[in-house]
Order: structure tokens, then C-alpha cells, then sequence
């Protein structure tokens, strides 16, 4: 995704390795990060920094699903 977007998908409840790459290329700046999905929770990754300055960084923010 380029800078600012944002995406959702349904997944199922497991560890998934994340990794971040430059915009339109395929060059790893990040990762791979263990992402772990569980229910009955929304997972949000924000990712924020600069690849050429080195300050990328990363928070994982899970908020419940109201059912």
C-alpha cells in the first residue's frame, strides 16, 4: 500500500509474519514481524517513520468487536 492507505481483510486466528516494503518496490524496510490475529478482536498495524532516516516503527492495536 502507498503512503496513507489502508486495507481490510478477514484472517484466520494464527501468527502471521509481516513485512513492510518500500512503496511501489520490493525492498524489505521492516520485518519480518510476528503478527499475532485473535478473536474476537480488530488487528490494526500502524506503521510510521522514514525507511532513509531509519526511524520506522511499529504499534499493533487490537480493538474488541462488539457482537
Amino acid at each position: 500500500m502507498s503512503n496513507g492507505a489502508s486495507a481490510y481483510k478477514q484472517l484466520p486466528t494464527t501468527t502471521y509474519a509481516m513485512t513492510v516494503a518500500l512503496a511501489d518496490s520490493d525492498t524489505q524496510v521492516m520485518g519480518p514481524l510476528n503478527l499475532k490475529i485473535v478473536r474476537p478482536f480488530n488487528t490494526i498495524v500502524y506503521v510510521w517513520g522514514s525507511a532513509a532516516d531509519g526511524t520506522l516503527a511499529y504499534k499493533v492495536q487490537r480493538v474488541p468487536i462488539n457482537r
